[in-house]
């Protein structure tokens, strides 16, 4: 990280992240930080991602973009129809994530276990959306977030029994008719 830039890890408890402030001169004592925040109740809602803090900042300013989670991201559109290698291809350009490292954590036997789709593979699972990606997010939880997008997206569709088709019946039979209708040649890779 450069001069004035925190990162929160998951499970960094409040006094780690107060450290971590201190460390970087954001903050001038950890320590009364840390009681402050409990006082008014933010200890414990602080998020994770990378924070930068380029002007002299109010220790209050600095709770309230923790507890806000108003770090940096970066942020990708995914258009609809992309392959997981186009994808991958896509976050390489942009420099979210390693293309390889996509490609690899989209074959991990214990992610697809993860969302259930052991045996299946996570093509056409990863849903077209506007993501926020914090730098350095590791593949796997890019790839988690966006089949989890994809559940909060499809499931309820699924659960009016418009159809008997299974989750993966669906994305299979949508992936042949994108084919068969050409769309997937006709679009932009960027």
């Amino acid at each position: 990280t450069l001069p004035g830039e925190v990162r929160i890890e998951q499970g960094d408890s409040f006094v780690i992240v107060a450290r971590k402030l201190r460390a970087q001169n954001i903050i001038s004592n950890a320590i009364f930080f840390s009681l402050w925040a409990r006082v008014v109740g933010f200890d414990k809602k602080i998020h994770q991602g990378l924070y930068r803090f380029t002007d002299a900042v109010s220790p209050r300013e600095v709770l309230e973009r923790l507890a806000t989670g108003k770090g940096i991201f970066q942020i990708v559109t995914i258009p609809e129809g992309l392959t997981v290698r186009e994808i991958a291809a896509l976050l390489d350009k942009m420099q979210i994530a390693s293309q390889e490292k996509i490609l690899e954590a989209a074959n991990d036997p214990a992610l697809l276990a993860t969302v259930g789709l052991q045996g299946k593979g996570i093509e056409g699972y990863l849903f077209p959306n506007t993501y926020h990606f914090v730098p350095g997010t590791p593949e796997r939880d890019i790839l988690l977030t966006m089949t989890e997008q994809f559940r909060k997206s499809v499931q309820p569709l699924l659960n009016q029994n418009v159809t008997e088709m299974t989750p993966h019946e669906v994305v299979t039979l949508a992936s042949i008719i994108e084919k068969e209708t050409g769309v997937e040649s006709e679009r932009p890779l960027v």
